[in-house]
């Protein structure tokens, strides 16, 4: 209901363009404008979608079991099958005790910004248990980050990057870092601009 209630006044704009549009013959620059308009109504709807998704995070009812961390990164690899993309699996993982769900998602976002923030011309994504550390390593070779922006990456809808350069709104990061607070858990990064990134995700807690 509240979402709907948001997107109301988007939905209004976008079908008030609409009817102009097509009962109007309008000049160049009024087209321009209003494709900008619909670009950012839709950007709008995206950042309502993820303030929502956010607010929901603390009262979402975790269903903890037990699971092979193998199995969620598995799930999690189907859905990622392009050709310029190669996700690899190093060494062996453990059982752990988390929301198999949740945990996948975490998976996912991280390795949608790997992806998203990458521009090479093959995307790797590596996976790697720790066992001195406890820890799930997530390598990408993407962009990389700078260190004074480690912290901003966990941020509410903090962004490094502009729209015009990389969409998103800056949930995905947040949502990651908070469910893996609920799961007693956390996560780190290491990384250099031009070098790719390493996620380090705690596992010292969740580890069977």
């Amino acid at each position: 209901m509240v979402a709907h209630d948001l997107k109301a006044p988007l939905r209004k704009i976008k079908l008030l363009i609409g009817f102009i549009e097509d009962d109007h013959e309008l000049p160049d620059g009024a087209l321009n404008d209003f494709d900008r308009i619909k670009t950012a109504s839709l950007q709008m709807s995206k950042l309502i979608d993820d303030i929502l998704e956010y607010s929901k995070v603390d009262k979402v009812e975790l269903a903890v079991v037990d699971f092979p961390l193998e199995e969620a990164i598995d799930k999690m690899i189907s859905r990622y099958q392009e050709e310029n993309v190669s996700v690899i699996k190093k060494g062996s993982f453990p059982n752990i005790n988390a929301d198999i769900i949740r945990f996948i998602e975490i998976l996912e976002n991280i390795v949608t910004n790997g992806l998203k923030y990458n521009q090479s011309s093959k995307k790797v994504i590596e996976f790697e248990y720790l066992s001195e550390q406890k820890s799930l390593a997530v390598r990408d070779n993407g962009i990389g980050i700078r260190k004074e922006d480690f912290d901003k990456v966990f941020q509410p809808f903090k962004r490094l990057h502009s729209n015009d350069e990389y969409e998103g709104t800056g949930a995905g990061m947040a949502i990651v870092k908070r469910l893996l607070e609920r799961q007693h858990s956390g996560i780190k990064i290491e990384s250099e601009v031009g070098k790719g990134s390493v996620f380090y995700i705690d596992l010292k807690n969740l580890v069977i």
